[in-house]
């Protein structure tokens, strides 16, 4: 994945975004099992960091000790084994204050800026590592060494975000939208506290590992414009606030972002309504969605403007389940799926109506039209993807799904999507149509539902083995579209 300002090949990799500091609602693939159907068995976060050789156990004991909080020394002899700093072989010696296995490692690191001392020769190699240092220094490997550009406002998150350091804040912030940490339950970022090994192993990922950020809207329904949250009093929302959000991914992971849409995209207000729907998709247009489902409400102006619309976008507005009866055959006027080259990874994106439109729509709208089962055409279309080379196949669809809140289950059609096309067939699923709020791991798969109306912004994060090109770990999480969080993608607004 291409950083902004990498100086280094060993250290161009790709920004994750674990558990976004945009939202509360987060779900990592190794802490979920609620939903399996068959027993799919994920690595945490230190295993795979040992399985890559970033963390090894300790002399005489086969324990990682994930709970055991790191130190300095041991955070950057991490990074030297993640980003193979080794190749460095610096031999001068930095600070005063190494005499042991850390040195070369430390002095590596120093040598391309990812670290400094105190200001007197010291190094301090066995104090403990903050959460503030931990952004400072994993930001500063991602970056190559240079200091990184991100979206501060992303810092209004944080209950507490005066009492993060000046010379930390831009890699606090770069952290936050790359989610190198997990959400506090207290809505605090705690700079000063003290990072276990389990976490930093998690913030160690991007590195590690390419990274795919895939965003998601569905229920858009004409709702282009910032809405306003009674409950907390904040403005949110809106395509320009959509918009800014995509921008903030893409300046972190330039070349590993994808977004999509589940569907019901224009109908439902009068500044879409009256030119249908075209307002919607010059927004979408100018932020530059890479694939669309076609949902129910699509159809509520006629099939004509259905298909005038989806020849007007950019971005292909898919719909692999919807059979012409006449002819037995997928329709022609509507795409399976499409594919996309991401940091030298190709993506199949496929594409799928509800089969409820035959229940929730004009009869006019659709006759002649059958909603087919996804489940044996996601099969089929996987395959058929993988077979065109595809490294990672995802759905997004107008599937719906609900989400219990005392147990974190979900169900619904997103689950049988899941639990239907088997462990392998698919990397992500997007839904859409319920206007649930949906974020989890289903039989491996992360899915996510964004509620409604540009209120929340879906977020699925996979992250690819750089040797196989295989998903090894995914997130499914759902972000806040607070406007005070992001900056207002002007482009989008002046459409508006």
């Amino acid at each position: 994945m291409k950083r902004k300002g990498t100086k280094f090949g060993a250290l161009a990799v790709a920004a994750s975004l674990v558990t976004s500091l945009y939202g509360s609602q987060a779900f990592a693939a190794d802490n979920t099992a609620k939903n399996t159907a068959v027993d799919v068995v994920m690595k945490s976060d230190i295993a795979l960091a040992q399985e890559k050789g970033a963390i090894v156990g300790y002399p005489n004991d086969t324990s990682l000790h994930a709970d055991k909080l790191v130190t300095r020394a041991e955070l950057v002899t991490m990074i030297d084994r993640a980003a193979n700093l080794q190749d460095v072989k610096v031999k001068q010696a930095y600070f005063s204050d190494l005499v042991g296995w850390e040195a070369q490692a430390v002095n590596n690191a120093a040598a391309i800026g990812l670290i400094k001392g105190d200001g007197h020769g010291h190094f301090q190699p066995n104090r403990n590592v903050t959460r503030e240092e931990l952004a400072v220094i994993v930001v500063g490997a991602l970056t190559g060494g240079e200091a990184p550009v991100a979206n501060e406002k992303v810092l209004n998150y944080f209950q507490d975000a005066d009492k993060i350091s000046d010379w930390a804040r831009p890699y606090v912030a770069y952290a936050a939208i790359a989610g190198l940490f997990g959400p506090t339950a207290s809505g605090e970022f705690n700079p000063q506290a003290p990072v276990t090994r389990s976490e930093a192993a998690t913030a160690l990922k991007p590195v590690l590992f390419d990274v795919i950020d895939v965003l998601s809207t569905n229920d858009i329904h004409g709702n282009i414009e910032v809405g306003f949250d009674k409950r907390v009093n904040k403005d949110e929302g809106g395509m320009e606030t959509i918009g800014g959000i995509v921008n903030d991914f893409r300046q972190v992971n330039s070349d590993g972002v994808i977004v999509v849409d589940g569907g019901d995209e224009w109908q439902g207000t009068l500044i879409s309504n009256t030119v249908n729907g075209e307002s919607v998709i010059k927004t979408m247009d100018e932020i530059q969605y890479d694939a669309g489902a076609i949902g129910n409400h699509e159809f509520d102006f006629g099939r004509d403007v259905l298909i005038d619309n989806i020849e007007k976008a950019t971005f292909p507005i898919m719909g692999a389940n919807i059979i012409d009866d006449a002819t037995g055959e997928r329709v022609e006027w509507a795409k399976p799926y499409t594919i996309v080259e991401r940091d030298g990874l190709k993506i199949g994106i496929i594409g799928f109506a509800t089969p409820e439109t035959a229940t929730t729509t004009k009869y006019d709208n659709i006759k002649g039209l059958t909603f087919a089962d996804p489940v044996p055409l996601a099969k089929e279309l996987s395959a058929e993807l993988r077979e065109q080379g595809c490294d990672i196949v995802i759905v997004t669809s107008h599937l719906p799904g609900e989400q219990e809140a005392e147990t974190d289950k979900i169900m619904g059609a997103l689950t049988e999507l899941a639990n239907g096309t088997g462990n392998g067939t698919l990397d992500a699923i997007i839904g859409g149509h319920s206007h649930m709020r949906v974020a989890g791991i289903v039989n491996g798969i992360p899915v996510v539902e964004a509620s409604q109306w540009t209120w929340a912004l879906g977020h699925i994060q996979l992250f690819v083995d750089k040797d196989t090109q295989k998903v090894v770990s995914s997130n499914a999480e759902l972000l806040d579209t607070y406007t005070d969080l992001t900056s207002a993608n002007t482009e989008v607004r002046d459409i508006v």
